[in-house]
Order: C-alpha cells, then structure tokens, then sequence
C-alpha cells in the first residue's frame, strides 16, 4: 500500500515475515496492535538495541514505531 501510494520508495524489498524476516532486515516498523506484541522483543533482540529510531504517538500514547538496526 504504502509503495503503491508512493509514500514508500519501491526499491525498499520485502524481508519476508516473522523473527526471520526481523534478522534480513535494516528497518522496522511496529504498529502497537495486541497480535503484534511479540515483535517488538525480536526487534530489540536482532537490533541490538531498546530505544526507536522514531515514534509517531497521540497524546503520548505510541502509534507507531520504526526501529533502525545498529551499524557493527
């Protein structure tokens, strides 16, 4: 959707879905929905960091959450 409202660039692939997908990629993007908790965990884990590269929250309460994996 976002890629096809251009809001994406379309050479940003797929890494595919799950912790798999979490450890082929450089960025994340984490919507705070109840069957999404799991995520932010294997975000911290494969990331090697806690802290966002960015939140989009209302009235302090986090929408959304990109997570941007350290240069080593």
């Amino acid at each position: 959707m976002y890629k096809r409202e251009r809001r994406l660039d379309l050479s940003v692939g797929d890494t595919g879905f799950g912790e798999e997908g979490i450890r082929r990629s450089q960025l994340g993007i984490l919507f705070y929905e109840k069957h999404w908790a799991m995520y932010e965990g294997w975000f911290w884990e494969s990331y090697g960091t806690t802290r966002p590269a960015a939140v989009r929250e209302r009235e302090g309460v986090p929408l959304v959450t990109l997570y941007k994996r350290s240069v080593r």
